[in-house]
């Protein structure tokens, strides 16, 4: 009989010889690649960086305890980056990069650990095409540093009762008072340290009670220095909470509203995991053959039915949490608070499959279609870039002429000034922004308030005058001179000693 011949045979060997080569890749590398490549096209695709990043600009000017918005880590794991390459954004960019990158590289690794190397990889995959990990590649914030706090407590904690690691219960303490400096959402990660303790029934094993007081301990004594910060500056992260967060006092209906809304957000950022899956899942199901005795015996099925539920808690239960803490306490919830809790939700979802469902899946299916998943989001982003005449649910901060606005304003402020540009005031969104476009990198004065801005100093007004910009609905302080640039934006000079000059 005559072997058939077929169009896509060629296809078919290459593609088998690339997969075979890049199993020899280490993993690293593919993640360096990966980060880089959208890294560039979110840069190139941008006026403007994204806010967060410009607030952590402005932020790291004075390395503090606190802030009036959120807890220190960000800022300090920015500032030795800025100290060596400088104050641009591109170094936040790399931070961004950097801390995402070290977080998925530490799930792949606690997913191999549980479910093996195939498995692993495909959920990386996955977990590479979540929206939060490649769109919002770019933003350096607050969910980004408690992202890897998150993803390296499950390592720790897997460990600490895998390896029955004392090691490995203080280094979970020390991870979840480092995830308190980064955000307070860490108390969610918390609850599944709680929830796989009571799996292992830890109150029965004396090394598991010890280990459990221990990380509590050590995470309170992490914690300690920006609770008295806290107490020092009015409570400012609290504040700004119940006026822009959780305590919103919002009705029942409305609270059930922006929960719908928030799941309908998760969902939408794990579409391409989720498409990549059950494209996966359907090209495959015919490769499932009968389990082996090996993986039919009592020893691997308990080991399945432990990672099925260790995977669970860390990578599903935060993110069932977080909607009901919300509508208990009234609250609403920002749409990406789910992203610093998603690094195992890819694998999470498989383990709830036999795991030879997935190891019937070929490597060079899995790169194709990781490939047209990908493919699918840069189209997405460039569609809402700066380039796009037909823009779709744009995000208006990323296409903000911001360079533009800082060349209208510049000359004309520094004439007014008599000299360079030392402070510029106003909305924190404006005005962090401008400050990067200017070259003098103006300090910011949030809200023209110094005590929201303590790197400003207390008489450099007074030497130097104010910048002041504003939106539309605001007015310049003191009478300014309003000067409108179009957009509902204008800008003004505020002189508070009109005999000297800064330089």
């Amino acid at each position: 009989m005559s072997k058939t011949y077929s169009l896509l045979d060629p296809f078919t060997r290459s593609s088998t010889a690339l997969a075979q080569r890049l199993r020899a890749v280490p993993v690293a590398a593919w993640l360096a690649l990966w980060a880089l490549t959208w890294l560039t096209l979110l840069w190139l695709s941008s006026s403007s960086p994204p806010v967060d990043n410009a607030e952590q600009l402005s932020w790291v000017r004075s390395l503090e305890w606190g802030y009036y918005k959120h807890p220190p880590l960000p800022t300090a794991l920015l500032w030795p980056l800025v100290q060596l390459l400088g104050l641009h954004e591109w170094v936040s960019y790399l931070a961004a990069g950097a801390v995402t990158g070290l977080a998925l590289l530490c799930s792949h690794r606690l997913v191999q650990e549980l479910l093996g190397k195939q498995r692993a990889n495909l959920a990386l995959l996955g977990t590479l095409c979540i929206g939060f990990y490649t769109q919002r590649l770019s933003y350096f914030n607050h969910d980004v540093a408690l992202l890897l706090c998150v993803a390296a407590a499950a390592a720790c904690c897997w460990r600490a009762f895998a390896h029955r690691s004392w090691r490995a219960w203080i280094a979970l303490g020390l991870l979840l008072g480092l995830g308190a400096l980064a955000k307070y959402e860490v108390a969610l990660a918390g609850a599944s340290v709680l929830a796989v303790w009571a799996q292992h029934q830890g109150w029965r094993d004396r090394l598991h009670r010890r280990g459990l007081i221990a990380a509590i301990a050590v995470a309170l004594l992490v914690f300690s220095p920006h609770v008295y910060w806290l107490i020092t500056h009015d409570l400012q992260p609290l504040t700004y909470l119940r006026q822009n967060g959780m305590a919103s006092a919002l009705s029942l209906p409305q609270c059930a509203v922006g929960a719908l809304r928030w799941i309908g957000n998760q969902f939408t950022q794990m579409a391409g995991a989720l498409i990549l899956g059950a494209g996966l899942l359907w090209r495959s199901h015919k490769g499932a053959g009968a389990p082996s005795a090996a993986e039919d015996s009592p020893q691997a099925v308990a080991r399945e039915a432990s990672a099925r539920w260790f995977l669970t808690n860390w990578g599903l239960l935060p993110l069932v949490l977080m909607p009901l803490i919300a509508m208990s306490l009234r609250g609403s919830m920002h749409l990406n608070w789910g992203s610093a809790f998603m690094p195992l939700t890819c694998a999470a979802l498989m383990a709830q499959l036999s795991g030879r469902r997935w190891q019937a899946i070929r490597l060079r299916d899995a790169l194709l279609g990781f490939v047209l998943v990908q493919m699918l989001g840069i189209a997405c982003l460039l569609i809402s870039s700066k380039h796009s005449d037909h823009v779709l649910n744009q995000d208006r901060s990323r296409t903000f002429a911001s360079q533009y606005v800082a060349d209208q304003i510049g000359p004309a402020a520094r004439k007014l000034l008599g000299g360079d540009i030392h402070i510029i005031a106003g909305p924190q969104r404006l005005a962090s922004v401008l400050a990067l476009r200017l070259p003098e990198r103006p300090l910011v004065l949030i809200d023209g308030q110094y005590t929201l801005s303590p790197w400003v100093p207390a008489d450099l007004d007074h030497e130097c005058g104010i910048l002041w910009v504003g939106l539309k609905g605001s007015e310049p302080p003191f009478n300014a001179e309003r000067h409108d640039i179009g957009e509902g934006l204008w800008w003004a000079v505020e002189r508070l000693n009109s005999d000297t000059y800064c330089h």
